[in-house]
Parts: structure tokens; C-alpha cells; sequence
């Protein structure tokens, strides 16, 4: 098998394992997700102190288990300055260094080896930055997304199993999360994909034939999509839209009601919103 089919077994195992318990997560009492919080932050900073030369200095003389989500001000911060000058101290594996991980994105290797995925940054800012995961941890990114329309599936009893996740993102070619996570999920095919480089008369024709029930798009991709059904060229009724990337303006969360769609959830910049039944 190749280093992506490798890499997809893994991650659909993962994902396999965790998609039930991370969707009655949304459900879970305030109690039960503080408890939450604070177990992952301890194992994660104890993990980073035993496997971390870098993070092993910063987190010199702290009391580890006494650290609080709510209260991170004992830590220091950490930069993409940081992070790119200090990679390989930073990185908790011996094997993933910086020359490494570039080796494997130069050649387009994203599923490097099979061991890790490899997303970057545009680098609008001067830097690109490097995210490295494991098939466990692209799960756990990938069940963040889905989570919320696999919810609403399940409470209002959509077939969503027929009617598989779109995404409109990042144009072809790219580490972005948009181009890497997507083909690692279950019934993926290629024309679930589509780029914003591409026209949208050609996008939408795909998702007139397609009639997907869920979208994943760059929060200002919304209002393109919407001039064209107005316009005619596009006729789609999803029951979820998730808006990503980049932090919806007032515009674009008022602007999914012409798809008779609401607000459902926001965190960050992730904006979920539903077909009300």
C-alpha cells in the first residue's frame, strides 16, 4: 500500500473509535466538559515536558497539574516565530524535524511516510507554518468538523450517510487542512472537492449533480454561492453549512437564511449552521 493508503486506514480507525463519544460530546454538561478540559491540558503538558527539549525548558519549575484552562497565564506563549526557529527542540518526535517535514512537502508528500500528515500555512505573513499529525490527532481535527452536522443528522433523522460531505476550499495541490483531512474520510471521492479557483459555473454544476446535504466552505465563499442560486446557475438545498478559515463577518452569518439555514454554533472561526426542522 502506498503512504496515503497507510495513513487512511489508521485515520479512519481513529476516527471510527472516537466520532460517536465527540458528537454526544456537544451535549455534555458544563461539569463533564470542564472535567474534560482539564484532563487533556494536563496530559497534553506533561506529554510536552517528558517528550519536548524545547517545551521541557519553558515549563521548568511549574507545577504541571495545577495549570487551569481558565487560567494559562504560568505558561509561556509560544510563537510561529517560535516554532519555526526552533522546530526540532519543539518536536515531540526525534524523527520529525524540520528538514524532514520540508523534505516530504517539497515533493508533495503530505502523508510523508504514513506516520504523519503534513498541513502548512499559506505563509501570507512571512512564515509558513508547519502542523505535523498523526492519524489520531487528524481524527480528532476531522470529528470537530463533522461532529456538529452528524449531530443534527442523527436528531433529525437525515440519511446522511448517502449524501457525503462537500467541501469548497483550497485550490488543488495545497497543504491546507481543506485539501489533506478530506480524502481520508470514509466514501470520499474526488468530486466532493472542489476549489474556489475554480469558476462557478463548473462548481456549480457539480454540486446541482451532487445535491449535497452538507457543506464546508471559506466563510466569504458563502455569498458567491448564494448570488448564484439567485442568479439561477446553482439549485442546491443543503441541511448544514459549516463556514472555515476564516472569521464570518455579519454579512455572512446573516446571509445563510436565503438557504432557509440558521445559526447552530460558532467557536472561533468555525460557524456551523442548520436546517431548522
Amino acid at each position: 500500500m502506498s503512504a496515503f493508503d497507510d495513513y487512511k486506514k489508521d485515520f479512519q480507525a481513529e476516527l471510527g473509535s472516537i466520532i460517536k463519544e465527540r458528537i454526544n460530546a456537544v451535549g455534555w454538561t458544563k461539569k463533564k466538559l470542564n472535567e474534560h478540559r482539564q484532563q487533556a491540558l494536563t496530559n497534553m503538558l506533561n506529554h510536552a515536558d517528558t517528550h519536548s527539549k524545547w517545551h521541557h525548558e519553558k515549563l521548568k519549575g511549574i507545577d504541571l497539574n495545577s495549570i487551569s484552562p481558565d487560567d494559562l497565564s504560568a505558561l509561556a506563549t509560544m510563537t510561529k516565530e517560535d516554532v519555526q526557529a526552533n522546530f526540532d527542540d519543539i518536536s515531540t518526535d526525534p524523527k520529525v524535524t524540520k528538514a524532514w517535514c520540508d523534505g516530504h512537502f517539497k515533493a508533495g508528500n503530505f502523508y510523508t511516510d504514513g506516520s504523519y500528515c503534513i498541513l502548512a500555512s499559506g505563509g501570507s505573513s512571512g512564515h509558513r507554518a508547519m502542523q505535523v499529525y498523526k492519524p489520531k490527532a487528524a481524527a480528532e481535527f476531522a470529528a470537530q468538523i463533522l461532529r456538529m452536522s452528524q449531530r443534527l443528522a442523527m436528531h433529525q433523522g437525515m440519511e446522511r450517510a448517502h449524501k457525503p460531505l462537500v467541501f469548497i476550499a483550497a485550490a488543488p495541490g495545497a497543504a491546507h487542512a481543506t485539501s489533506v483531512i478530506p480524502p481520508l474520510l470514509p466514501g470520499f471521492t474526488s468530486e466532493h472537492a472542489m476549489a474556489v479557483t475554480e469558476p462557478m459555473v463548473e462548481i456549480a454544476a457539480k454540486l446541482n449533480k451532487l445535491q449535497p446535504k452538507a457543506l464546508t466552505i471559506y466563510s466569504s465563499y458563502l455569498r458567491h454561492l448564494i448570488q448564484a442560486q439567485e442568479d439561477g446557475l446553482l439549485n442546491i438545498s443543503p441541511e448544514s453549512i459549516s463556514l472555515t478559515s476564516e472569521t464570518p463577518s455579519p454579512v455572512d452569518i446573516a446571509a445563510p437564511k436565503k438557504f432557509g439555514l440558521v445559526l447552530l454554533l460558532q467557536t472561533g472561526v468555525r460557524l456551523s449552521l442548520a436546517l431548522l426542522a
